[in-house]
């Protein structure tokens, strides 16, 4: 493990746009990478995932999630999202395979979203992960009891 390499990251203010936090450039992280979209209603991003394979979740707001790829058929999501913030229901994502393009408008809402890079090689198809299709789980026991998502 490298020392020179901060393992505390603290909260710092999230600017509109993209949102650098932690990768092999600030940590012993390898392989990926994590940042967060940040935008206000009627704002758009856009991005290309080059040689990653990326998913989108949406922390909070709703929003429009139109992707070119050349691995899949384009595609456009309307209406995603909705919680008030992750504490507040089951979570919407979607998986966007490498060589892809995307654009991300805030159509209700001070949008956050939470964005997992990996780098890939695999034609994989692009997935819309639904609310419906994440599983509740409690663990523990007595007060110790909590729900995972």
């Amino acid at each position: 493990m490298n020392k020179n390499i901060n393992l505390l990251y603290k909260k710092k203010k999230l600017e509109v746009g993209y949102n650098f936090i932690i990768s092999s450039k600030n940590s012993n992280l390898k392989l990926l990478e994590f940042g967060s979209i940040a935008l206000p209603e009627g704002k758009t991003y856009q991005s290309e995932t080059k040689g990653n394979e990326e998913v989108l979740d949406i922390f909070s707001g709703i929003c429009n999630i139109e992707i070119e790829s050349s691995i899949d058929k384009d595609i456009i999501f309307k209406n995603l999202g909705g919680r008030k913030d992750v504490f507040s229901g089951k979570p919407v994502s979607i998986y966007i395979p490498y060589k892809s393009r995307y654009t991300v408008k805030c159509i209700s809402g001070k949008l956050d979203i939470g964005v997992f890079k990996a780098i890939s090689r695999r034609d994989t198809p692009i997935k819309l992960i639904n609310q419906n299709d994440v599983e509740v789980k409690y663990v523990g026991k007595l007060n110790w009891t909590r729900k995972v998502i």
